[in-house]
């Protein structure tokens, strides 16, 4: 009687450790994925932290005014080149 009792709380125990590995492998690729999500988002702070400061710079905006905007100061002539296809 004891030697049932005993192997019903073993076989009880290796479907709870079983079930804790499959929680436990879950959760480390959840881990894994958001560890991945914080690599690529320190990445992106790092970039937009840059452009920021590059930002601040009025050479730079002097750039992107006239890349963007097609701005010429005054005197300046304009010109444009076409691809040919």
């Amino acid at each position: 009687m004891l030697l049932i009792i005993v192997l019903c709380f073993l076989s009880w125990a290796a479907v709870n450790i079983w079930g804790q590995f499959a929680k436990l492998h879950e959760k480390k690729s959840v881990v894994a994925n958001m560890e991945q999500q914080l690599v690529d988002s320190k990445k992106v702070n790092v970039d937009l932290t840059k452009e920021v400061a590059r930002l601040h710079n009025d050479e730079y905006l002097d750039q992107i005014i006239r890349r963007d905007f097609h701005y010429s100061k005054t005197g300046e002539t304009p010109l444009s080149a076409s691809k040919s296809q």
